[in-house]
């Protein structure tokens, strides 16, 4: 049967207070010594003593069907258990179960009498709940069946049924506040109309006394109406009507409720302190998680860690929610959620009547925090921190103030200390500074010597960036290391060489090492194909028939061999007591001849062997053989040069070398022979049937050892014993290229059939392959022997090359081809050259005072200019290309319209020969150089003089403008080049090395370096410290880094490419070279900073002082 127990009491709360607190004690003690506690307390109230001994039974008997509920089936099912409470359970009938906390669960059930939808809550524990548990329940009953309001749910009946403690209530058919709010309200005010509904149904039951504790979104349902309401009253507690006391059923520091929701006073387990502020404060966090879709602060992983930040952590800001929350709103959030109490709203109700006042449009009753408040607040919360800060600052300022007498002694220690090691530092690299320039002038002297490649690479190793720690490197670097690193590819055969030939047509190389051993190797790999035996010590020559199918080598012993491929074995071998110097075969490749260092020539039977004459030779040392390609005959070289007719014997030339002995020779096209001297001397002759005529005679500055010409017959290879290559200009004898070719002596070198590339065999056993057809590297760019060259210059983008000589001509040349693209004609003879900034013009000064301005792309002449009575010296275009600036005879300069012609201003100075004028990049600024070693500065707009100094005593040959424009220099005849600060107009810095005149001074584009040359023959490399190199504006100076030995003649021209990598030189000789600084690293283009105009602009203008 059911016990109900009816919730419609006569008592009021404060009886209803009084009952529990005498049920509760009751329950302390133990059961014979109740009925004293129960007449002490009770007295004479009889109704008050019927009410408890209710309760007492009521409990006893709950107690007493513990056992009987215990010892049921544990595993028995839940259906069991439902069909157990439904049979004990009379006039409901139940449903379903709705849901399950954790201290009840709730079924759907029909009234039976009135067949109505009610929802029944039974004690989770059942009989086993503890006292605790119980007095709880019967708690929630009692207090929602005092309310009486459409937002919090209705109770119509209680009881025990199976033992169980149950209550029925109304049934709400909706969803939890979070997902209705989250699912129906498309709006903000949608969410907090039903917040504000939340907050009256609050309001009404903490009017009649009752605390919530656990309001949360999943205790309040909203039904389709859109009305919402409270359930679950388990944790709540009353007021006493006036007064501060509480009546309390949970111990002291027992956290209740949940904790996302909780107050901060609630989850510090504070129960005094809780009141409705504390519901107030779980409104607000619902309120906050509707309108933002996330809780106010990141809860931790622990319980203990949430309930830190709850206490401690303020609200994150609403003002980046999506939707965005008005500011009015964030205030009314933020003040519910206020860690103290006293801040929140005093009610639900509060809380409800300003959300409604925003949701009206009034002005709302929160404010926000003052600074001072929360920075009080912040000071409070870490009072114990600011005190030892506090205690610790006063612990500081007495430190400071005993520190500060030994600051004051320490600090000039100190700055003594930094000023040496400042000083310290700057030696130190002062002295890397002048020992890598020493190191590079050294390196640069080794070029052409023996060993030089070598002492190069590892002095340019050691300045390395990543063995020296810093980067000095300049142009000199990059020049020095392209000599070693030029277009090579480099194998390693693995033994010692003596000697090489390659087939005729270029596909086997023929190496002998030093054990008598010939191998035939691919030369792109040296992948060994075939090897020959037959000699017994190191092979001294080799030489391959014509046909390329036989081949003849001799050793240091006496043997001669010769061998053919197709079988692979010897044909014959000769022995003889003397050691072989040479081997060759005549062009048709019917007879070899050979000899040794004794003198002798022996003609040899290619077939057989039998010799078929001696050459009387005078037994003098013969050291190398070749025949004529072309006729037939032979060319002994030695002590004299002798050219024999191999069928009689008969010498048919013979050159006496005086006490020089021939150590190479090759024949070109069959008239022409080649030949060189220890002495380091090669010469060309035509050899005639009667006559010898010397071609050319050139200094090699070396040891030559073999010779060979060029497939096209236009260039002659010399190997020399500095390990070294030079490349001749076969028509004029120049040497056109440089190659070094490692670290040892070169025992063979050969052009490749295709003209391409040349092989060089090492004696340490190295196959070196150089690719000719690169257009950079140090080389020989256009030779005139008929005319000196004069000037020349590179065009803008460095795809182009000018230049003029004593003739009448300009050409214009590839830079990579040489190619001749143009040429203009003056009428008498030509003084100068120069391309417009955009490179597409160029300016062709003319003696008979015109000037021929010509276009690069078609080679026409677009326009001339006859504005000057005499000769014009020198030209230059203002940075835009309108207009030019030229210079002459007698004083005279001209600013001239570079697309008419006309004639702007006509500037004097003195009647004195303007030597080379020049325009600044970024100022108003065009500068005079003459013969007297004046320099004036002129306004070209107006033509009005800015300045003039004397910068020599002698003749100017060059003026040039640094990139930044910050500074000028000037070449004189006297031997020395100044560097001119502009602004001050004082020199910066004086440079002297040259031995002869300075002919040409420019600047390298990145500002760090000046190249100079001289009729001395020598370009010279000078590395800037100073304003133009990053230092001080007022401090410069130039130090030689590099000594170039460019030509046996006069310097008369050189130039930067536009990129700083390439020099190049013309001289009297006629020769134009191309200096390259691009190694196989592949140094990135040189920087060339921004002209910097102010402080020329700021300068006061000076006058000429004479």
């Amino acid at each position: 049967m059911t016990e109900i127990v009816s919730t419609s009491s006569s008592h009021d709360s404060d009886s209803w207070s009084a009952i529990q607190l005498i049920f509760e004690k009751a329950l302390s003690v133990s059961e014979p010594e109740r009925a004293a506690v129960i007449d002490a307390a009770c007295g004479n109230d009889l109704k008050l003593r019927q009410e408890v001994l209710g309760l007492l039974e009521a409990h006893d008997s709950s107690e007493d069907s513990l056992e009987a509920y215990a010892s049921r089936d544990a595993d028995a099912d839940p259906l069991d258990h439902l069909a157990l409470l439904q049979e004990s359970l009379a006039g409901y009938e139940i449903r379903r179960e709705l849901k399950r906390g954790g201290q009840g669960v709730v079924y759907e059930a029909i009234q039976t009498g009135t067949n109505q939808r009610v929802a029944l809550k039974f004690l989770l524990a059942g009989p086993l709940a503890d006292k605790a548990d119980k007095r709880r329940f019967r708690r929630e009953v009692e207090l929602i069946g005092g309310l009486r309001h459409p937002g919090i749910v209705r109770v119509f009946d209680s009881g025990l049924a199976a033992g169980q403690y149950f209550y029925v209530m109304e049934f709400v058919d909706g969803e939890h506040l979070d997902q209705y709010a989250r699912t129906r309200c498309r709006s903000i005010a949608d969410r907090v109309e039903l917040i504000i509904r939340v907050c009256e149904a609050m309001q009404h039951a903490h009017l009649h006394g009752i605390i919530h504790r656990d309001l949360k979104p999943s205790n309040i349902l909203v039904d389709e109406n859109g009305c919402p309401h409270i359930v679950d009253f388990g944790l709540a507690r009353m007021t006493h009507r006036g007064s501060d006391q509480t009546l309390q059923l949970s111990m002291t520091g027992q956290i209740m409720g949940t904790v996302a929701y909780m107050s901060p006073e609630q989850a510090s387990g504070r129960h005094a302190e809780t009141d409705v502020r504390s519901d107030v404060y779980s409104l607000g966090v619902m309120l906050y998680e509707i309108l933002s879709g996330e809780l106010p602060y990141e809860l931790g992983d622990t319980v203990t860690d949430s309930i830190l930040m709850i206490r401690h952590a303020e609200a994150k800001s609403l003002r980046g929610s999506t939707p965005p929350i008005d500011s009015d709103l964030e205030t009314i959030t933020l003040k519910s959620l206020h860690k103290e109490k006293s801040r929140r709203y005093v009610s639900a109700g509060a809380l409800g009547d300003d959300l409604q006042r925003f949701l009206d449009g009034k002005p709302i009753d929160a404010k926000r925090d003052s600074t001072i408040y929360v920075v009080s607040k912040l000071l409070r919360r870490h009072l114990a921190i600011v005190g030892g800060l506090l205690a610790l600052l006063v612990l500081i300022v007495g430190l400071a103030i005993t520190a500060g007498f030994l600051y004051v002694s320490a600090e000039k220690a100190s700055q003594d200390y930094r000023a040496q090691r400042d000083e310290a530092r700057r030696l130190r690299q002062e002295s890397m500074r002048q020992l890598y320039r020493a190191e590079m002038r050294l390196a640069g002297r080794a070029v052409g010597i023996p060993g030089g490649t070598r002492r190069i690479a590892e002095t340019t190793d050691r300045w390395h960036p990543r063995v020296a720690g810093q980067d000095l490197r300049g142009w000199e670097w990059y020049y020095l290391r392209a000599q070693c690193e030029q277009d090579v590819d480099e194998i390693d055969f693995g033994k010692d060489l003596w000697s090489s030939a390659l087939s005729p047509d270029g596909s086997i190389l023929a190496v002998g090492d030093h054990d008598g051993t010939v191998h035939l190797v691919a030369p792109s790999t040296g992948t060994v194909l075939q090897t020959m035996h037959g000699g017994s010590r190191s092979i001294r020559a080799i030489a391959w028939n014509p046909l390329g199918d036989q081949v003849a080598f001799c050793d240091a012993v006496g043997n001669l061999v010769v061998w053919r491929l197709e079988d692979d074995q010897a044909v014959y071998q000769l022995s003889q007591q003397e050691a072989y110097a040479d081997v060759t075969w005549n062009h048709e490749g019917s007879q070899i001849a050979a000899t040794n260092l004794d003198g002798l020539i022996q003609i040899i039977d290619a077939t057989n062997g039998d010799e078929i004459r001696r050459l009387p030779t005078k037994r003098f040392s013969v050291r190398t053989l070749q025949w004529n390609p072309h006729r037939n005959e032979l060319t002994s070289g030695g002590p004299s040069l002798v050219v024999w007719d191999p069928d009689t014997g008969e010498a048919l030339h013979r050159i006496d070398e005086s006490e020089f002995n021939t150590t190479a020779v090759a024949w070109g096209n069959g008239e022409c022979l080649a030949s060189a001297v220890t002495e380091g001397t090669a010469c060309l002759r035509r050899i005639g049937s009667d006559s010898v005529q010397i071609e050319w005679t050139v200094a090699l500055r070396g040891h030559p050892t073999k010779m060979v010409w060029s497939p096209d017959q236009t260039q002659i290879a010399v190997a020399c014993k500095d390990s070294s290559l030079r490349i001749l200009d076969a028509k004029s004898g120049r040497i056109s290229r440089w190659l070094g070719s490692g670290i040892d002596v070169i025992r063979g070198v050969h052009w490749h059939p295709n003209g391409k590339s040349l092989i060089a065999v090492t004696q340490n056993g190295l196959l070196r392959h150089w690719n000719l057809s690169q257009t950079h590297g140090n080389r020989l760019i256009a030779h005139h022997g008929r005319f000196r060259v004069m000037e020349v210059q590179w065009s803008p983008d460095g795809q182009r090359i000018a230049y003029h000589g004593t003739a009448p001509i300009a050409t214009l040349m590839d830079s990579r081809s040489g190619q001749q693209l143009a040429q203009w004609t003056g009428d008498a003879g030509l003084s100068g050259l120069c391309f417009s900034p955009g490179g597409d013009r160029i300016a062709v000064l003319d003696r008979s005072g015109k000037v021929i301005i010509g276009d690069v792309d078609s080679g026409d002449v677009l326009l001339t200019f006859a504005g000057h009575k005499t000769h014009v010296t020198s030209a230059a275009w203002n940075p835009n290309g309108k207009q030019i600036f030229t210079g002459g005879i007698g004083g005279r300069s001209c600013v001239w319209d570079a697309s008419t012609g006309e004639v702007l201003h006509h500037l004097f100075h003195r009647k004195s020969n303007i030597v080379d004028v020049a325009w600044h990049p970024s100022l108003p600024i065009v500068f005079t150089a003459d013969a007297k070693g004046m320099v004036v500065g002129w306004n070209p707009r107006s033509g009005e003089k800015r300045f003039a100094i004397r910068a020599h005593q002698q003749r100017i040959r060059d003026i040039d403008l640094s990139p930044s424009g910050e500074h000028f220099i000037t070449g004189s005849l006297d031997q020395t080049i100044k560097i001119w600060n502009l602004k001050t107009l004082q020199m910066a810095a004086m440079i002297e090395g040259h031995t002869g005149p300075i002919t040409a001074a420019r600047w390298n584009p990145s500002g760090r370096e000046i190249a100079s040359s001289g009729e001395d023959g020598t370009i010279k490399i000078w590395t800037i410290d100073g304003s133009e190199a990053g230092g001080p504006e007022e401090e410069l100076s130039a130090i030689e880094v590099l000594t170039i030995d460019a030509s046996d003649s006069a310097i008369e021209s050189i130039d930067w490419s536009t990129d700083g990598q390439s020099l190049l030189s013309a001289d009297t000789a006629g020769d134009i070279r191309l200096w390259d600084a691009r190694p196989a690293e592949g140094r990135k283009a040189v920087h060339q900073p921004e002209p910097n105009p102010l402080p020329l602009l700021l300068a006061p203008l000076h006058t000429e002082p004479f």
